[in-house]
C-alpha cells in the first residue's frame, strides 16, 4: 500500500531541487530495495521480510526563496493540501534565510516537518533550537548529500508526520467524543436537577398542605395536635387551664343540596373567619375536616372562662351569613373539654369534646356542652368495663371491605372492632383503645383482635369466598411488642392462613414513634410474607427518607385529603403527589373516605393531568362498602363473585345493613 505526499524544496539552487527530485522519486521498486540495503547496514545483517507496509511516495514542488516558500506553504493551508515535508537550504540571498523561512512556515503550518539543508556552520543545532523554539520536527542534512541520509530522512519525516497526523485525528475525535457524551451527562444531569427540584417542590407542597387546610386557610388536625400538645406543656409549665372546643355545624348538608358545593365552601370560609372573631387572638382555630372545626383555648384564666367562649360561639353562630347574594342562617353545636380537670393530654381532650358535642347535639343542638369526665377520671372504670366486655364476649368484629380500584374486585376485609356499651352504646376503636393502652389491656385487646379476624377468614375460605387477605389494625404499642411477630405466626399457624392472606395496618404516627423498632418489627412481617400498610398516610408529617426505611407494600391516603377531592383543587393535586411519591418508592397506593362517584371520578382525573400517569390501585369507603356484621360481611361477598364488577359492587353495597 502507498500513500502520496506533498514534499517542498525550498532553495536557490536548481541543482538541490533536481537532486532531491531524482533521490525521492526513483521508482518504487528500487526505492524498496534501496530502503532493505540501507535495514541491511543499519542491523548488520539481512533482516525478516515484515508484513506489507505504506510506502510513501513523494509528490515535490519547488520554492526559490524564502518568501516564496512560505506563500506556497500558505496556498497549501488555504487548498487543504497540506505539505508534509519542506527541504529548506540556510541560505538564499538577498532574501529571507532559511531559519527564518521555517519560522514563518510554522506558524502557517505547525506539523510541517523540516529538513534543514546547509553546506555551512553560520547555524549551530543549539543557536537553531533557540531561535526556532523547538526542536520537534526538524532534521539537519549537510551539503553534500548522501542520498541514504536523504531518503531515510524523508520517509522518517513522512512516517513521523504520517503518524502525527493519525495521532491528532484520533485525538479531534476523542474530543468530539467527550464534546457529545459531556452534552450527554449535562442534559442528564439538568435533568436530574429537575426532577430533585420537581420533587423537593412536591415534599414543600406536600409539608404546607399537611399542616394547614387548603380550603379555609385555618391549620389543619395535624397542627392542630401540635399546637394542642405544646398548650398542655405550657399550661403544665404555668399552671393554668387550657380548652378545647370541637364545633360542628348543624344541618350543613342542606346547604350543599339547595345552593351547591361552591356556596357550601364559600359558607366554611366565611365560618372560619367568624370563629376568629369569637375567639381570642391567642387561641388556635383549625378545622378537622367536612363542617367541623375545633378551638384551642390557651391561657385561661379559669374552666369558667372556656364555657363563656363557648357560649359565645354557639350564640355567634347564630347570626345569618351573606354568601353569594343569599342569607343563610346555621347554627353550630359545640363540644368543650378543659386540661386537667376533664382530660390530660390532647387525645383526650379532643374525645371528650367530640363526646360532648354530640350529646349536645342529641339534646336539640345549637348548644354548648360539656365533657362529663368519662375519659379522665373515669380511665380506671372504663378499664374494668373493658376487661370485662374480651372477658364476656362484649366486643366484636366489622368488616369494610377494600376494593381494586379497576376492577371493583374485594381484595381484602378490613377489621374494625365494635363495644356494645350498656351506657354509651355502641363505640368505635377511637373511644377506648387509649383506655386500653393506660389500664394494661392493650395486649389482649390486639391478640383478641388478631385472633378472632384469622378466624374469620378461616370460615369464609371453608366456605369459598375468602378474599385475597383480612387486615388487621395495630397500635404503636402493640407494634413495639418484642412478641408480637410471634403473635402473628402462631395465629396463622392456628387458622391454617398463609402469611400473605394477612394485612397489618399501621398508622403512619404510630410508626413513626419509635422509628428503629419499627423498622425491625415492619421488617420481620415483611420477611414472613405479612403485607404491612402504613394506614391514615398525609395525617401526619413525616419524611420521605424516613418513610423509605420501612419494608411496607402500600400507604393508604387519610380520608381528610380525599373527602372533598372533587370539588377542592389543591386537595386533588395533593393526591396526586402522594401517589407519585409513593409510585417512586414502589408502593400502592389505597385511598380510603371514598363516599360519592365524584370522589372516584377525581382520582380517575389525576390520571390524566400528570405524567406520568398516576393512579391509585384500591378503594375503601361508604360508596364500596360500609362496615358489615360478619353474616352481612359474607353475604356481600358471595353476592359479589357472582356479579363481579364495580358498579354491580356499589348496588350490592346500597343494600345492606351498615354495623
Amino acid at each position: 500500500m502507498s500513500t502520496q505526499h506533498r514534499v517542498l524544496v525550498v532553495d536557490d539552487s536548481p541543482n538541490i531541487h533536481d537532486d532531491i527530485r531524482k533521490i525521492l522519486q526513483r521508482d518504487d521498486a528500487s526505492s524498496t530495495k534501496e530502503l532493505e540495503r540501507m535495514s541491511a547496514l543499519l542491523f548488520d545483517g539481512p533482516t525478516t521480510p515484515a508484513k506489507p507496509s505504506i510506502r510513501h511516495t513523494f509528490d515535490i514542488d519547488s520554492a526559490f526563496g524564502g518568501e516564496e516558500g512560505i506563500e506556497k506553504i500558505q496556498a497549501s493551508m488555504r487548498n487543504e493540501k497540506p505539505y508534509m515535508l519542506a527541504f529548506v537550504d540556510v541560505r538564499m540571498p538577498p532574501g529571507l534565510d532559511g531559519i527564518e523561512t521555517i519560522s514563518s512556515m510554522w506558524r502557517v503550518d505547525p506539523s510541517l516537518q523540516v529538513i534543514v539543508c546547509t553546506a555551512y556552520s553560520d547555524y549551530s543545532w543549539e543557536a537553531a533550537i533557540s531561535e526556532l523554539g523547538h526542536s520537534d520536527g526538524l532534521l539537519f542534512l549537510k551539503k553534500p548529500f548522501d542520498e541514504v541520509e536523504v531518503l531515510q530522512g524523508a520517509h522518517a519525516m513522512a512516517r513521523k508526520w504520517w503518524l502525527q497526523r493519525a495521532v491528532n485525528e484520533r485525538v479531534d475525535d476523542l474530543e468530539g467524543i467527550v464534546k457529545v457524551r459531556t452534552r450527554e451527562l449535562e442534559a442528564r444531569n439538568a435533568l436530574l436537577e429537575r426532577e430533585i427540584s420537581e420533587r423537593q417542590r412536591v415534599e414543600e407542597q406536600f409539608r404546607y398542605l399537611a399542616t394547614h387546610d387548603s380550603l379555609t386557610g385555618l391549620a389543619n388536625r395535624v397542627l392542630l395536635y401540635d399546637r394542642l400538645r405544646h398548650a398542655i406543656d405550657q399550661a403544665q409549665r404555668y399552671k393554668h387551664p387550657v380548652g378545647v372546643a370541637l364545633i360542628d355545624l348543624d344541618a350543613f348538608k342542606p346547604v350543599n343540596d339547595r345552593w351547591g358545593h361552591q356556596v357550601g365552601d364559600m359558607l366554611l370560609r366565611e365560618v372560619a373567619e367568624r370563629l376568629k372573631e369569637l375567639t381570642r387572638q391567642s387561641d388556635t382555630i383549625a378545622r378537622m375536616g367536612g363542617d367541623e372545626f375545633v378551638a384551642v383555648l390557651e391561657r385561661l384564666n379559669d374552666a369558667a372562662e372556656a364555657e363563656i367562649i363557648a357560649g359565645r360561639i354557639t350564640e355567634g353562630l347564630r347570626r345569618p351569613f351573606s354568601i353569594d347574594g343569599h342569607a343563610i342562617e346555621i347554627e353550630g353545636s359545640v363540644g368543650l373539654a378543659v386540661f386537667p380537670e376533664d382530660a390530660e393530654d390532647a387525645e383526650s381532650l379532643l374525645k371528650g369534646a367530640d363526646a360532648a358535642m354530640y350529646r349536645a347535639k342529641a339534646e336539640g343542638r345549637g348548644r354548648w356542652d360539656r365533657c362529663t369526665n368519662v375519659w379522665g377520671s373515669g380511665k380506671s372504670a372504663i378499664g374494668e368495663e373493658l376487661a370485662r366486655a374480651l372477658e364476656q364476649g362484649g366486643l366484636r368484629l366489622a368488616f369494610q371491605p377494600v376494593v381494586g380500584f379497576d376492577s371493583g374486585e374485594i381484595l381484602s376485609m378490613e377489621t374494625l372492632i365494635r363495644w356494645n356499651h350498656a351506657e354509651l352504646g355502641d363505640l368505635s376503636p377511637s373511644y377506648f383503645v387509649r383506655a386500653a393502652e393506660t389500664s394494661g389491656l392493650a395486649k389482649p385487646l390486639g391478640d383478641w383482635l388478631l385472633d378472632t379476624a384469622c378466624a374469620a377468614y378461616r370460615e369464609w375460605k371453608e366456605e369459598g369466598i375468602a378474599p385475597r387477605a383480612v387486615a388487621i389494625n395495630v397500635s404503636g404499642s402493640q407494634l413495639q411488642r418484642p412478641d408480637f411477630v410471634d403473635a402473628v405466626t402462631t395465629a396463622l399457624k392456628r387458622h391454617g392462613l398463609a402469611p400473605v392472606q394477612l394485612e397489618v395496618e399501621v398508622t403512619e404516627s404510630a410508626a413513626m414513634e419509635d422509628m428503629g423498632r419499627s423498622v425491625d418489627m415492619i421488617g420481620q412481617l415483611a420477611a414472613l410474607g405479612v403485607r404491612v400498610v402504613i394506614d391514615d398516610f398525609g395525617a401526619g408529617i413525616s419524611s420521605i427518607r424516613r418513610l423509605k426505611k420501612l419494608s411496607v407494600s402500600a400507604v393508604k391516603i387519610d380520608r381528610f385529603w380525599t373527602e372533598h377531592i372533587a370539588t377542592n383543587p389543591d386537595d386533588a393535586a395533593a393526591i396526586g403527589a402522594i401517589i407519585a411519591m409513593a409510585r417512586s418508592l414502589g408502593l400502592e397506593v389505597v385511598a380510603e373516605g371514598i363516599e360519592t362517584p365524584e370522589q372516584v371520578a377525581a382520582l380517575q382525573a389525576i390520571a390524566t393531568v400528570r405524567t406520568p400517569p398516576v393512579t391509585c390501585d384500591r378503594l375503601q369507603g361508604y360508596l364500596v362498602g360500609r362496615p358489615l356484621k360478619n353474616e352481612t360481611a359474607k353475604q356481600l361477598l358471595r353476592e359479589s363473585q357472582r356479579k363481579p364488577g364495580f358498579e354491580e359492587l356499589i348496588s350490592l353495597t346500597a343494600d345492606l345493613k351498615a354495623d
